[in-house]
């Protein structure tokens, strides 16, 4: 807490009695402002030694490195490596590793390998401490490959801090497979795993979706009695979760329930998400209230993706207005969902209103709000809205999709006004925006309403060359075009 500044105050009192303070002094001055995050103190400290009449020693540059380091001010601390050794003084272990620690905050990856390679040319051997700060910085930035390469220089090192560093370092980079050949590596070099061991492991394969992986080494942590944290159900909840097993997931939040441990805010996402894949509104609903102080918008948006999808549209709004004054600010799922689940109930008016809500928030107005909106005007034959908010994206600079143009085509047609869809058709080809089986399927269902028979066969030509397959509404549009025509 406080003791950096009675450290400081301690010296002060030395200069002011006369008494010059010496080196070891000075280190744990700088020590104590490290350890309290006052790495500005310490590297003014250092400075003044510098000016001073007591010179710094390796373990006052030490003091300093490490002090910046663990400020995650990275490049104070590689510069003070260079000043090092201007000074002719001769980085040691102690340097290295907190020179290489540093380097994490700063993801500088490269630098680490540096670090690691210059402590050989100096013929200082790098020890656990050395390569496990080198491996974790490489992990941080996604270099799974230089983890793996350092961890395979001197396995006299591998213990089994380095191989969960190493499992980690796949883990972040995607890469399961190595992760799991490493694990098992451990076991064959009869290396026990420990709680942060398994919890990467299980990570790396509850990335992929591999539930019954997770749910073997859950197994093989009880068995030998390993400790199951909240990050170790997390990943297996999550893997459940990828996997489409909404039912396993529960079963162990039950699990950590009885075993009283509390699920973290990923963990209570994962469940929810998992209950909405499941079609289990009610259940992530339920899910979303245990969750109480750990909730965000994530958690919101999974059990209202779950209400959408049960066309529960007044669930939906609830938890719109609850969010409204909770500390989760809606995003663009959270509208996109609100506005689809008005959209399956025919609410293209509350759909709307919820559109001109975001004007007043912070979330932007994009394409996939936009479309959303349009679908739910369509589907109730608003086809002048539709057109209204076309000339909105427009000017705003949102640029629309096929989806988005299908849309309008759509209400045109059921509007009867066929005209504007072939007009939004011709458009789309114009701009050489993809054209699908739907868009010319609304087309030349409008060529037909509209008695406009070769230009229903001059699309369903254009489908083919496109190399688009009919179905059987395309078909039955273009031979009623050309019925009503008498061209049989």
């Amino acid at each position: 807490g406080d003791r950096w500044e009675q450290a400081l105050d301690l010296l002060e009192l030395m200069l002011t009695a006369g008494v010059t303070p010496n080196i070891i002094t000075y280190s744990a001055a700088i020590s104590a402002c490290g350890f309290a995050g006052q790495w500005q103190h310490s590297l003014a400290l250092l400075e003044f030694m510098r000016n001073d009449v007591v010179v710094p020693d390796v373990i006052s540059f030490n003091a300093t490195i490490t002090a910046c380091g663990n400020a995650g001010q990275w490049y104070q601390a590689l510069s003070i490596v260079e000043v090092m050794q201007k000074n002719a003084l001769t980085p040691n272990h102690i340097t290295c590793n907190a020179a290489i620690s540093a380097s994490v905050s700063g993801g500088q990856w490269q630098h680490a390998v540096e670090l690691l390679g210059g402590m050989q040319i100096a013929r200082l051997v790098p020890d656990v401490a050395s390569y496990n700060a080198a491996i974790n910085v490489c992990g941080d930035c996604k270099q799974w490959q230089q983890a793996l390469e350092m961890m395979q220089c001197d396995t006299a090192v591998s213990g089994v801090i380095t191989y969960n560093s190493t499992i980690s370092a796949c883990v972040k980079g995607g890469d399961w497979e190595r992760a799991l050949e490493l694990f098992y590596w451990m076991a064959r070099n009869k290396i026990e795993s420990i709680t942060i061991t398994f919890n990467a492991t299980i990570s790396a394969c509850a990335k992929v979706g591999m539930w019954e992986t997770c749910m073997h080494f859950l197994s093989a942590m009880a068995q030998g009695k390993v400790e199951l944290d909240a990050i170790t159900f997390s990943a297996a909840i999550g893997a459940c979760d990828r996997g489409g097993e909404w039912d396993k997931a529960l079963q162990l939040f039950s699990t950590m329930a009885a075993d009283k441990v509390e699920l973290d805010a990923i963990g209570f996402n994962s469940l929810i998400s998992a209950c909405d894949k499941g079609g289990e509104w009610e259940k992530a609903l339920h899910l979303l209230s245990a969750a109480e102080q750990t909730k965000n918008v994530i958690s919101y948006n999974a059990a209202m993706s779950a209400c959408e999808k049960a066309c529960k549209w007044e669930r939906v709004l609830q938890l719109l207005r609850v969010m409204a004054i909770s500390e989760a600010l809606p995003d663009t799922f959270t509208f996109s969902s609100a506005i689809n689940a008005c959209k399956k109930c025919g609410m293209w008016e509350k759909a709307c209103q919820l559109f001109s809500l975001i004007a007043h928030s912070q979330v932007e107005c994009n394409q996939v709000i936009y479309n959303s909106v349009i679908n739910a005007c369509e589907k109730v034959g608003e086809w002048e809205k539709v057109l209204q908010l076309l000339s909105t994206m427009a000017l705003r600079r949102v640029e629309s999709s096929t989806v988005t143009f299908n849309t309008a085509i759509s209400a045109c047609e059921q509007s009867g006004k066929w005209v504007a869809a072939i007009g939004f058709f011709n458009l789309m080809a114009q701009s050489k925006m993809k054209l699908t089986t739907i868009t010319f399927g609304v087309a030349i269902s409008a060529c037909e309403k509209r008695d406009d028979w070769q230009k229903a066969l001059q699309l369903f030509k254009l489908m083919a060359q496109d190399k688009l397959e009919a179905n059987v509404i395309i078909f039955t549009a273009a031979i009623s075009a050309c019925g009503k025509a008498c061209e049989w």
